[in-house]
């Protein structure tokens, strides 16, 4: 399971939140979603501008994650905590950072803040564990 960034458990729909207007719960649209996603890419391409086979962040090497995945102290701090606290792998360490980054993105953040590391560490951790 540490060879995948992402897990999420998705629970069934309640019927009566599919009536509901988007508006009402204030949801992004998907226009704003594909216009964030393509700004986030636009950022890693520059990011990555002149590197070979690097296009992502997925791409990233563990070697390349000090120069293009900064994290602020209470970032790291908390990612050092949740590695301890789960048991987490070393893989998990290095694509906990590389989600991250991409939160980072999303959120256009030139670096890693605690935010992003607790958003990432949402999609990694199994409900089991918190």
């Amino acid at each position: 399971m540490d060879r995948i960034d992402i897990h999420l458990t998705v629970p069934a729909v309640e019927t009566e939140k599919l009536a509901i207007d988007a508006e009402k719960v204030n949801c992004e649209d998907s226009i704003t979603v594909r216009k964030r996603v393509i700004k986030a890419r636009n950022i890693q391409k520059n990011r990555f501008e002149g590197l070979t086979n690097i296009h992502t962040n997925s791409d990233m090497k563990n070697i390349h994650l000090k120069k293009f995945a900064n994290l602020e102290d209470k970032a790291n701090l908390l990612l050092k905590m949740a590695i301890n606290k789960f048991g987490l792998s070393a893989r998990t360490y290095f694509r906990l950072i590389k989600v991250s980054r991409t939160i980072a993105d999303l959120d256009e953040s030139d670096h890693i803040l605690e935010k992003h590391i607790a958003e990432a560490l949402q999609f990694r951790v199994k409900s089991e564990y918190l």
